[in-house]
Formats: structure tokens, C-alpha cells, sequence
């Protein structure tokens, strides 16, 4: 390192690298220009303005594994606010720089450029999409900065005044390049946007901050001579509680009135320099800013309709943070990089990764109101295109001019806890008054019934589980089988035939009744009743064994009767035991046409269930009857099983079960749809 006096008052300059030409007197801000061994004074530049940066001058930190120091500092105005371009040293003598404002950072390196590869600066427009190196890219901010103030030492000479025409535009993976036009040709920087935590900054060898002199006049609003106190380090307008004008503020003066208001009849529920603590730390409300969603009416004057509040708060140490409030919905928000916001990775600590956002809804908004300190020229009518995508509970925000894009992601807070961090930070308990609890869903407001449907869907599969393995295991037990599937012939209803009656026979290997078995002509007592009781169309299965317990039967009846009826008596007789078991059934089915056309009811089929069968030999009778008017013998076929598994009861096994658990998802289903039906896509609650 280098060292060399101030021409001006004597004290020591040095300069860390040999490629600094520039450096500005810590002592009395003398611009000096070295020319190999000999300091040219260049005059004085005014004092850097205290903008509460987390930087400073002499700090130390890290980037990627390489150490670096901050040796200077340009500090420019934009048509909004305060911009810093910190100059870094590495350890490794390469030379970067630290661009920072409104809260975001990005560090980049020089790199040289093709002649001609970098556009005219009339040319290109926030939003722009270029090609760089087969890189998709696109304008993010294009402005032209004016220095008003420097520190240390650098790599070329500024003065006050000073112009920097600049465009910065984002790439893929955070890729950032920034097109310097206060050279010719143009100059090239490539970096990245950059978390300020990420470079670990240690302020043990920082210089220590300019002392600044002290103003002794008494600033006051220019329109009605309100007191005009400061909470922020430093600001570009200020707009009166008062009366409601919007003042330009340059180095903590106020200078003109640019803007008047009218104050709303309906006040924010906060107050300028109120305090709440969030993250740990005390944070002051500064400013206040009302907005509007806005759309273009019929004679191309611009329309606004729902609105909302926006705070800015400040903290010395961590700058700005903004909380917002739209219909008793409230949210903590922070400025993020586009590379965190448009990448693939989780944007701030604990947030899901940014595939899991949804797009909510574009739209206009418009700023009606403002009251209070800001860090760029706000005004009212300002609009920008507005995005915002949703992974309850968090929010991502875009919102894009015609000369810069800026991105936001925080939180929803519940109403208890705004009103808790202000009543701690403040110690204003019962003071703060919040709007009521919100009677609408947020975009981005925690489902209730979300954590309690994650545990009922795990409970439903798992009851459903459970009942499919009752299920198996009864099957198991009590094994289904086939007794008997044979085909009869029911005989006309005759008096001449009322002593025979038809059965069949089992097959003693198998114990299943035989389906050619239909002898009309075997003559077989029915029971062990009297065979003079026995009536035509009279048949009998078994006997047959019965193994298991608790099991039951089922019988399957078809005939293929047309406008006619047949009525079947069935029996079940346990021979061991003579308990019976009697049921009947009619299979009936006409059809026909009427004034309304062709008509049909009744069915060729029936079912009879036997349940509670305990092990032992069973005998079954049928006896059927039909009409008597009918002279045609009428098929029947009839299939016995044992131990069927009817679905039924696991069907309603699974009602049962999962009554609570589907209430629970429809709940879960409900609170989506309502949410998003106030989104530009209606319809996708029914996916949640």
C-alpha cells in the first residue's frame, strides 16, 4: 500500500492498489488525482449523505472464498433515491464492485467487451429481452445517475455532478450485467445479485463514519411550516402530515414541493413513528403509502377501485422492510434480487422453493396517498404492473415500470401478531387500534384446516388400508365357494301334476350340485315331510356340508319372465340342528308402450342372503308358484354360493371410517376455492 498527503490539509491518503488514480480526503473532502509520484487537487466534493448503508468504508469480507476490503465508495442520485457503487479490493488484487440500493446488492467485476457488442443506451427499456453469449437476458433498470458525494479511493476520477447513464439487466441463475455508458465505449460489468448476510462483512478495520455538521435551522414543511423530524438516515421526499405536500429532499434539506394531496377520510391503521419489533429487532414506521388496484376507464383516465396500505419501517442496522394491510390481511415484506425470485432455489430463509409458487393475479396499481419519509421520490398516481404468486404463506411480488423491475417475498401475518409487535416495540399497550379480523381469504393467508388434512389424509389411507386387511383376512377365514349352479324348468301350474317334485343331485367328489343335473323325471320327497304334500315346480339342493363358522349363503335366481311373474319360496334346513331359515322372493318384469312410449319395470333376477351359518350339513327347498293363466314352462337358473363377499359392507366400512377425515378435506377444499376465486385463475382451489 501507498501513501500520500492531501495537497489541501496535509493528511495521509492511501492507496491500496497501484491503479488507483482517484482518492477523496477523509478530512476535508478535497477530490485529489494522482499523477505518478505528484497530487493534483481537484477541489472539494460535498460530504457523503448518511443513508444508514450497512457498508462502510475499510470493512472486510468474502465472496466465494476470496477476501476483499472496501477501499471506496461513489455515491450517486438517481430520479428516485440514493444509489452506492462501493469499489472492493481482493486479496488477490482483482477489483470489483458493490452496487447497493433499496435494500438490494450486486457485485460485479469489469470484463471487456467486443466493440459494438453492447447496445446504444437510447435502445433498450426495462423489460427487454436480449441475447448475451447465447444467454437469455433482460432490462431490469436503466437509469442516469449523478454523483453527488464520494469516499476513498478509486480506480478513475469523479467529481459532484458527475453523470453515469447505466442499464443493468438479470440473466439466468442470477447472472447480472450492468452496461456503464459514462465511458466511450460503453464499459461491461458481470456479477450477481447478492444476499448481503452471504459476504460476511466485519467491521473491525472499518474507518469511522465522517462526522457530519450538525444543521442549526429548523426545517419545516414549505407549504404550512409542520416540523419536519427525520426518523430515517436519509431521504428523498418527504410528504406532510399536515397538509398533505410532497417535498423534494436532498442532502436532509427540504427543496421544493412537487406534489399536494388531499388526506383520506379513512386513516392507516398505524402512525408514523410508531415502533414493532419483527425479526428480533425494533423497526419505526417512516413512511406510508396508500394504493389502488387501477385500470384504464373509457375516456383514458385511469380508474381505481380496492386498496390498501403499505408501511415502510427502518431499522438503523438493517434498513428497510415494508408491512402491508389490505382488508385486515397483513404482511412482512423484504426486497429480493430477480435471481432468487426467478431461480429455482427457496428465496429467503424457510421459504419453499420458488417452483412451489403460484401465480395469483396481475394486475395495476396505483398509489392515491402518501404521508411520511421515503427513499425515493414517491408520487401519487405512480403505477406499476403488479404480479404476485402465492405458497401460502408465503408471497412473491413483482412490480414493473417503464424503468425498473422490482421484486418482494415475505410472509402473512396474523392480525395478533402485528398487534403483539407493536404493543412490544412501542410499548403503546391498548394504543395501537388494527382494522377487525379479516372476514375474506388472503392470497397468501395460512389454510386452517391444512396441517389438520395432511394428518386426515395420512388416517385415510391408513383406515382404508386397515379396512381392506379385515377385509382379506375374513376371505381368508371363511374361504368363498360355489355349492351348486344348475338350470331347472318350472312346469306349467297344473292339477295333474301335484305329486313329483324335481332335485338334484350333489357330486360327491366336488359336493357341487352338477349343471346338467336337471332331471325333471327324478322323483325325490322334498323334505322329510309327507311327499303327498308336494306340489309341482318344487326342487331341493343338498344336502351339502357347511365348513365354516359364522359364514353365510347366497343364492343367485334367473328366469327370463316377460310380463309374467313367478313367486320362489326358499328354505334352508341345518339337518343336525332342524333350525330353519325361510325366505321369499318374486321375480317379476313387464314392459310395454304408452302416449310417453316404451316403459319396463320389475327384474329377471333376485338374490337371497343366508347369514350367520354356523359349521354342519344344510338341505335347501324351493318351491315356486306363477301364474296359473300361464301354459309355457318357464327356465330357472339358479347359482349357490358360500361365504360371498359382498362390497357392501366395505363400502360402508370405508364411510364409516373416513367420514371424518373426508370432512376434513372438504373443509381443506372449501377455504381453497374461496381463496382462489378472487385469483385470475378461479378454478384451480379444486386442485388443492
Amino acid at each position: 500500500m501507498r501513501e500520500a498527503n492531501c495537497p489541501s490539509c496535509g493528511a495521509a491518503i492511501p492507496f491500496k492498489v497501484g491503479s488507483s488514480v482517484f482518492a477523496i480526503c477523509g478530512f476535508c473532502q478535497s477530490m485529489v488525482l494522482r499523477r505518478g509520484a505528484d497530487l493534483e487537487n481537484l477541489g472539494k466534493i460535498s460530504q457523503i449523505l448518511d443513508d444508514g448503508s450497512p457498508v462502510r468504508l475499510g470493512m472486510t469480507g468474502a465472496y466465494k472464498k476470496r477476501g476483499f476490503q472496501v477501499a471506496g465508495r461513489i455515491q450517486l442520485r438517481w430520479a428516485d433515491g440514493i444509489w452506492n457503487e462501493w469499489f472492493l479490493i481482493f486479496d488477490d488484487n482483482d477489483l470489483g464492485w458493490l452496487g447497493e440500493g433499496q435494500g438490494m446488492f450486486f457485485l460485479t467485476f469489469p470484463k471487456s467487451a467486443p466493440t459494438g457488442a453492447i447496445p446504444a443506451f437510447d435502445s433498450l427499456s426495462p423489460g427487454q429481452n436480449l441475447t448475451i453469449s447465447g444467454k437469455p437476458f433482460q432490462v431490469s433498470w436503466k437509469e442516469t445517475s449523478r454523483c453527488i458525494s464520494g469516499q476513498g479511493e478509486l480506480p478513475f476520477a469523479v467529481h459532484e455532478g458527475w453523470e453515469s447513464p447505466s442499464v443493468d439487466l438479470m440473466g439466468p441463475g442470477g447472472a447480472f450485467l450492468t452496461f456503464d455508458y459514462s465511458d466511450d465505449p460503453p464499459s461491461l460489468y458481470v456479477g450477481e445479485a447478492v444476499m448481503i448476510e452471504s459476504l460476511a462483512l466485519d467491521d473491525a478495520m472499518a474507518l469511522p463514519e465522517p462526522v457530519r455538521k450538525v444543521e442549526t435551522e429548523a426545517m419545516a414543511c414549505l407549504s404550512c411550516g409542520a416540523p419536519y423530524n427525520p426518523l430515517a438516515k436519509e431521504n428523498a421526499s418527504w410528504a406532510c402530515p399536515t397538509c398533505g405536500a410532497v417535498h423534494e429532499v436532498l442532502a436532509g434539506k427540504l427543496r421544493t414541493i412537487y406534489a399536494n394531496q388531499t388526506p383520506p377520510q379513512n386513516k392507516p391503521a398505524l402512525e408514523l413513528g410508531m415502533v414493532g419489533t419483527f425479526e428480533g429487532f425494533d423497526w419505526t414506521v417512516i413512511g406510508i403509502q396508500r394504493r389502488a388496484v387501477a385500470w384504464e376507464g373509457d375516456s383514458e383516465s385511469w380508474q381505481t377501485g380496492e386498496t390498501w396500505d403499505e408501511y415502510l419501517l427502518w431499522n438503523p442496522q438493517h434498513g428497510q422492510r415494508w408491512l402491508t394491510e389490505s382488508e385486515g390481511h397483513w404482511n412482512w415484506l423484504r426486497t429480493v434480487p430477480a435471481h432468487l425470485a426467478e431461480g429455482s432455489a427457496s428465496i429467503l430463509p424457510g421459504s419453499p422453493p420458488r417452483s412451489q409458487f403460484r401465480h395469483f393475479a396481475t394486475y395495476q396499481a396505483m398509489t392515491t396517498w402518501v404521508v411520511g419519509e421515503f427513499d425515493w421520490q414517491v408520487k401519487v398516481g405512480d403505477r406499476y404492473t403488479v404480479t404476485d404468486h402465492v405458497a401460502p404463506p408465503w408471497v412473491l411480488g413483482c412490480e414493473r415500470n417503464e424503468r425498473e423491475t422490482i421484486w418482494s417475498a415475505g410472509q402473512y401475518l396474523d392480525r395478533s401478531e402485528v398487534l403483539s409487535a407493536f404493543e412490544r416495540g412501542g410499548g403503546i399497550v391498548g394504543k395501537v387500534a388494527l382494522p377487525p379480523p379479516p372476514n375474506t381469504i388472503g392470497p397468501n393467508q395460512p389454510n386452517p384446516y391444512a396441517l389438520t388434512v395432511r394428518f386426515l389424509r395420512k388416517l385415510l389411507v391408513g383406515f382404508l388400508g386397515l379396512a381392506l386387511v379385515i377385509h382379506l383376512v375374513l376371505s381368508a377365514l371363511h374361504p368363498p365357494g360355489l355349492v351348486a349352479d344348475s338350470d331347472f324348468t318350472i312346469p306349467p301350474k297344473t292339477p295333474t301334476s301335484a305329486d313329483t317334485v324335481l332335485s338334484t343331485p350333489i357330486d360327491s367328489s366336488t359336493g357341487i350340485v352338477s349343471a346338467d343335473a336337471t332331471t325333471t323325471n327324478s322323483v325325490q320327497p322334498a323334505s322329510k315331510a309327507d311327499s303327498s304334500l308336494v306340489r309341482p315346480g318344487s326342487f331341493s339342493i343338498g344336502p351339502f356340508d357347511f365348513p365354516s363358522r359364522l359364514g353365510n349363503l347366497e343364492l343367485e335366481l334367473q328366469c327370463p319372465v316377460s310380463n309374467d311373474w313367478i313367486s320362489v319360496d326358499v328354505t334352508l334346513t341345518d339337518r343336525e340342528t332342524g333350525r330353519t331359515w325361510i325366505e321369499t322372493k318374486e321375480i317379476a318384469y313387464y314392459s310395454g308402450t304408452d302416449s310417453d312410449g316404451g316403459w319396463s319395470e320389475g327384474s329377471t333376477t333376485a338374490t337371497i342372503r343366508f347369514d350367520g351359518l354356523e359349521k354342519g350339513s344344510y338341505l335347501l327347498e324351493l318351491e315356486t308358484d306363477r301364474d296359473p293363466a300361464k301354459t309355457d314352462p318357464l327356465p330357472l337358473h339358479l347359482s349357490v354360493h358360500r361365504n360371498s363377499r359382498s362390497l357392501s359392507w366395505f363400502v360402508l366400512t370405508c364411510l364409516l371410517l373416513c367420514f371424518f377425515p373426508l370432512i376434513g378435506i372438504w373443509r381443506t377444499w372449501s377455504f381453497e376455492a374461496r381463496r382462489w376465486a378472487d385469483s385470475d385463475h378461479p378454478t384451480q382451489g379444486s386442485s388443492e
